[in-house]
């Protein structure tokens, strides 16, 4: 068995998380782990997203960014989805706004004129439906040390993306995102994909973290 088919099983039997979760359920520092609806690998479900948060104690605030908040240019995931969704509506050109950046005010005074914010709020709640109708979630805990869930979070990426046992279903909605790299690898993930795969020492911490959990 492959680190990735038992990394898989590993994350399937851990306790499955909502957009109904409550917030004291999310540990403060840790690595999520994601699942979408209709995405199998060995009869079970397959990994899509993989991410973490910089700092300390934030883990749950990116949780809330993803399935909570309503503004992409504060999520990447969200982000993604949307692109895709844009793409399938045939709003490809539109793409090219939605990636602007705004928070700085350099780039509002460049930006904010550009953006059609009635079309970007009707994606931003197609975008919280698709999260909130799709998409489950584990927690790997207990990781404090920001330079090691660092390592972890980029080798379980190159661990999943790498592996050529995946199947991607035909309807997946990453499909029609703008960058190949999403399609080829399954993941709603751009970063990382081609870093050092995880060693079998990491392997066993992230077991031991999902056991002591």
């Amino acid at each position: 068995m492959t680190n990735y088919d038992e990394l898989t099983t590993l994350f399937n039997q851990a306790p499955r998380y909502d957009f109904r979760y409550q917030e004291e359920d999310i540990d403060e520092n840790g690595i999520y782990v994601m699942f979408e609806k209709s995405e199998k690998h060995l009869n079970i479900d397959r990994i899509v997203r993989i991410g973490s948060h910089t700092g300390i104690n934030r883990l749950r605030k990116r949780i809330n960014e993803h399935y909570i908040g309503a503004d992409h240019r504060d999520s990447i995931f969200r982000k993604h989805i949307g692109r895709s969704l844009l793409s399938i509506d045939k709003h490809i050109e539109y793409i090219k706004i939605w990636d602007l950046r705004i928070k700085r005010k350099k780039d509002r005074l460049e930006n904010y004129h550009k953006i059609d914010w009635t079309l970007e709020r009707t994606y931003e709640k197609k975008i919280t439906d698709y999260i909130r109708t799709n998409f489950t979630f584990i927690i790997i805990p207990n990781l404090t040390e920001t330079k090691g869930r660092i390592r972890l979070e980029k080798g379980l990426i190159a661990t999943f993306a790498q592996n050529n046992k995946k199947i991607i279903s035909e309807n997946w909605l990453g499909k029609h995102h703008p960058d190949a790299r999403i399609n080829n690898s399954g993941l709603w993930n751009i970063r990382h994909l081609n870093d050092k795969l995880l060693t079998d020492e990491e392997v066993n911490i992230i077991k031991k973290k999902l056991i002591m959990d």
